[in-house]
């Protein structure tokens, strides 16, 4: 959300949540990167987001990229959302675990509105040379009064600057925004967009207003090459893991009748090696002179039994 945007961009959630299971439970939230950018930056400092999702509506798993785990997720897949991966295939899965490590995620929603938009024909958009289709509100709508009850005014303050929102048959919202501020990125559009909200009163769609929205379809797949080839460090064991892939698709919809998302991530984690001088120096825990030992049960703070042994002779029949 915090990733500079220019032209036409998307966000989704998938990505977010895959990170998060690398940085909090693989890295612990305490780690080094051998390389940092802007976008390791925002993924680490932007706020957990397990929160805005609806278990149902997401599929995640963790682990070692095996057959095993590739089946298990083939599986879920079918029995949740009836759907196939379309990224899976691009990870080397073993017979055998290993270090390494796989996160994945698959998200999929379908809202439908209520009462159906009409269809308004094709019209322009912008600059494309182009007409498109266009779905809405217009003086001609039949049954008007029940499809206006979807649509809430968040504010209007011009032609060129108004959001709406629109209500489904569920829990879903769809926000609208109309602007010609130059904010440059998604987080601080949606909080311009929530404060212009604030004070307005007047949320009815009139009688004399019209919505005119364009069908929206979209299928888009992206390799994070910002994070490719990284290495993070965790601190408590200095273990290393290289990013070997990073990738996410986005799948949308949007018509008169309603909404569709469908996106996956994942994320490959390869445990490496990295030279240090103190790691590779050999350790000998040679007890062969003056040393104590202690006896002590689990779960006890002092031990039963302790020992100095300097006099060898004394300990040994």
């Amino acid at each position: 959300m915090r990733d500079k945007i220019t032209d036409n961009s998307a966000w989704c959630a998938t990505f977010k949540l895959v990170w998060d299971d690398l940085q909090y439970d693989i890295l612990e939230n305490n780690f080094e990167c051998s390389e940092s950018n802007e976008m390791i930056k925002n993924l680490i400092e932007d706020n957990m987001i397990k929160d805005i999702l609806s278990e149902k509506d997401y599929y995640k798993v963790v682990g070692s990229p095996t057959f095993a785990l590739k089946k298990q997720i083939e599986e879920e897949l079918l029995k949740r959302f009836n759907e196939k991966s379309n990224i899976l295939d691009s990870i080397k899965f073993t017979n055998v675990e290993t270090d390494n490590i796989l996160l994945y995620t698959m998200l999929k929603k379908i809202f439908l509105f209520k009462y159906k938009f009409d269809e308004l024909g094709k019209g322009k958009f912008g600059n494309y040379k182009k007409e498109v289709e266009y779905f809405g509100i217009d003086y001609n709508t039949s049954e008007r009064k029940k499809v206006s009850e979807q649509v809430d005014v968040l504010f209007y303050n011009s032609d060129t600057d108004f959001a709406v929102k629109l209500d489904t048959k569920g829990k879903d919202k769809i926000l609208l925004y109309k602007t010609n501020t130059t904010n440059n990125n998604f987080e601080d559009i949606f909080n311009e967009m929530n404060q212009k909200s604030v004070n307005n009163t007047d949320n009815y769609f009139r009688k004399t207003d019209t919505l005119k929205i364009p069908n929206l379809s979209f299928n888009t797949m992206r390799e994070y090459k910002e994070i490719i080839g990284k290495t993070f460090i965790r601190n408590r064991d200095k273990m290393p893991y290289s990013i070997a892939q990073a990738m996410q698709t986005i799948e949308f919809k949007l018509d008169r009748t309603g909404c569709m998302v469908k996106s996956e991530a994942l994320i490959e984690a390869k445990l490496g090696a990295i030279y240090n001088p103190n790691l590779s120096k050999p350790r000998h825990f040679n007890f062969d002179d003056t040393f104590y030992l202690f006896l002590i049960e689990k779960g006890k703070e002092r031990p039963y039994l302790a020992l100095r042994v300097q006099d060898i002779e004394n300990f040994i029949n």
